[in-house]
């Protein structure tokens, strides 16, 4: 068992302390003679301490409440808001709901999607946009950029949305317009599920590591809510993706056009779509330029593919499984699988790059 002795304070020790206890005591006492007086046993505080509490606690407090105060009452403080009296304009935030139209503060956000339900969220809303002004919208890896479900005739413009797990995903929407936009450094870039009638232009997409775009039919649901029909999608970059730049799964009547799509492993990807069109696109640099792909019923069939310049990929075109009735001419290929009914024929369908 240890045994603890406490030493004996020195007198040099003992009187130091003696009169800091002192000087404390008589500042106590003046802070009191100055701010308070004894009036009927009550102690009120004098005019002195009153002009020190105006002159500065006053000045915090309000200090503080302006941090919070949220003039034009859009949820981003004037603080941080780049138009304090404008309420369609303000900073991004996580679980921004889109139900109006809505302008981004510029800038480089750094946001966590906490709720994996999107940084901004169009849900069941028609005749919205949000234009992110040129502003970096940047993730970790996580969770989803854009939201949008269930909406129709709405805009997604100018965003550059970069490093989420998705940074755009959505379901059952129709009529809207994503233009202007950079997505890019995500697991998947643009999914889409029962996506019809919708237009995406000029748009530059690169670094994913699955898809640039993939569009799939909503197996879930019935007409027309399954279908992805009617998109146009023409005039956008692609480029740096690991798997195709753009993946159409059991998709119709959409119209691919006037793409850049360069240096991924593959160009354009069609699994069990029919009577798509393929058009003017250039296709160069891949492991893969297009690939037509169906194993089983249904399979591609009818597609229009024409007028592309499909050339310096290790395979321009591989058709696997059943591919019936494809057509079109292009300007170049030269390493080609025809499909089982023999098309395309050098010379007739395709001109050597």
């Amino acid at each position: 068992m240890y045994h603890f002795t406490m030493k004996e304070p020195s007198p040099k020790f003992v009187l130091i302390l003696i009169i800091m206890l002192v000087l404390i005591t008589g500042l106590i006492g003046t802070i009191i003679k100055d701010h308070y007086l004894n009036i009927g046993g009550k102690a009120i505080r004098t005019n002195k301490f009153l002009q020190k509490e105006e002159t500065i606690v006053k000045p915090i407090i309000e200090r503080v409440k302006n941090l919070n105060k949220d003039s034009d009452n859009d949820g981003d403080p004037d603080s941080t808001d780049c138009a304090p009296l404008n309420p369609n304009k303000l900073s991004p935030r996580d679980n921004l709901i889109i139900d109006r139209n809505i302008e981004l503060c510029p800038g480089k956000y750094y946001l966590t999607d906490q709720g994996m339900r999107g940084i901004f969220i169009f849900d069941r809303v028609n005749f919205v946009s949000l234009n992110c002004n040129n502003a970096e919208i940047i993730g970790d890896q996580k969770g989803i950029g854009v939201m949008m479900d269930y909406t129709s005739n709405s805009v997604i413009e100018n965003c550059n949305i970069r490093g989420f797990y998705r940074n755009l995903g959505g379901k059952n929407s129709f009529f809207n317009s994503i233009i202007n936009n950079e997505f890019s450094y995500s697991i998947s870039d643009i999914f889409l599920v029962g996506f019809s009638h919708n237009f995406i232009s000029n748009n530059k997409i690169h670094d994913s590591q699955y898809h640039g775009i993939h569009f799939h039919a909503n197996t879930d649901l019935s007409p027309p809510y399954n279908f992805v029909v009617f998109n146009t999608i023409t005039n956008n970059e692609f480029y740096n993706i690991k798997n195709f730049a753009l993946h159409l799964n059991d998709t119709r009547n959409n119209v691919i056009s006037n793409n850049f799509i360069h240096d991924n492993y593959g160009g354009i990807e069609s699994t069990a779509s029919d009577n798509n069109q393929i058009l003017n696109n250039s296709i160069t640099n891949n492991n893969i330029g297009i690939k037509l792909a169906a194993p089983n019923i249904p399979p591609n069939a009818n597609n229009e593919i024409s007028y592309n310049y499909i050339c310096h990929n290790i395979q321009d075109l591989l058709c696997v499984g059943n591919n019936i009735g494809n057509h079109g001419f292009n300007y170049g290929m030269e390493i080609v699988v025809p499909c089982s009914d023999s098309w395309p024929v050098e010379g007739n369908d395709f001109d050597l790059c």
